[in-house]
């Protein structure tokens, strides 16, 4: 029996997943999308090929990278702050924090607010659950939090937002 079949229990996977590999798959996932935007948003460099292909890659390897340059370099961020987010308690709100000092660019609280605080300017990441039934193969069964006219309310108030 696998972690979602094993419903028996009344565990969610959510509980029964460590905090830290929540945090590791979201940054996982974060890094990918924006490698995979960076790679959408680039253009090719122009190859050549014989004496002149020589010269050419000496001379774009001592030019600067930027994110027009058409080299995917890491970190592909428009600002340093975006690369680092972190995790923080619904129930003990980051006001509470100096979170300058973190250089962060984003949080989470693992849930999702219409009117969520930015402490030093740091872009809130919504979170949709989803919660599977007592069978978990069943789509009709699957729950979703929050509700749609919450997320059309957030949606429209925060276009562009971090989800």
């Amino acid at each position: 029996m696998t972690l979602f079949q094993n419903r028996a229990i009344g565990s969610q996977v959510g509980q029964l997943t460590p905090m830290w590999l929540r945090g590791v798959l979201t940054l996982t996932f974060l890094l990918a999308t924006s490698i995979l935007l960076a790679q959408a948003q680039s253009t090719p460099p122009h190859t050549t090929t014989g004496v002149a292909s020589t010269a050419a890659t000496e001379l774009t390897e001592t030019m600067p990278r930027t994110l027009d340059s058409g080299h995917l370099f890491l970190p592909p961020y428009p600002n340093p702050r975006d690369r680092f987010g972190f995790d923080s308690l619904s129930n003990d709100p980051i006001t509470n924090y100096d979170v300058a000092l973190l250089h962060a660019g984003w949080y989470t609280d693992w849930g999702s607010n219409i009117n969520p605080p930015h402490s030093d300017r740091l872009t809130y990441a919504q979170l949709v659950r989803f919660k599977a039934g007592s069978d978990p193969y069943d789509p009709d069964q699957v729950t979703i939090s929050p509700n749609l006219p919450t997320i059309a309310a957030i949606a429209a108030a925060h276009p562009g937002s971090l989800w």
